[in-house]
């Protein structure tokens, strides 16, 4: 995604509304304007410094995704999304057009390694 009129301040607007948020190769959280939606539940492990996060944090799924309005909640204090579902759906189109840019990558690797 080109950044670029941002940094050179020719532009206040970014021209990205969603970014996905990765744990190792899991899918974790997708934010979408002032929403982030996450579909795993994420937990330190360790001991001592090991439970500040970063790559000592572990997830496990979650049976229905945490809605939060990252705006009015910045600390991700209430979940929203009983009431707020509507987001999930611009969620999911940016998880699919994440996954449909992945297609032909996934094409040239069958090529390449089963293709005889």
């Amino acid at each position: 995604m080109n950044q670029t009129a941002v940094l050179l301040g020719k532009s206040e607007m970014g021209a990205r509304e969603s970014l996905l948020t990765f744990m190792g190769p899991d899918l974790v959280a997708v934010r979408w304007k002032q929403w982030r939606i996450y579909f795993k539940d994420m937990h330190p492990t360790g001991t001592s410094r090991e439970k500040l996060g970063d790559i000592f944090e572990g997830n496990s799924g979650l049976y229905y995704p945490q809605v939060y309005n990252i705006e009015m909640d910045p600390h991700e204090d209430l979940n929203v999304g009983g009431i707020n579902l509507w987001p999930l759906d611009f969620a999911f189109k940016a998880v699919r057009e994440y996954l449909e840019s992945l297609k032909p990558a996934r094409s040239q690797l069958h090529e390449l390694y089963y293709v005889a």
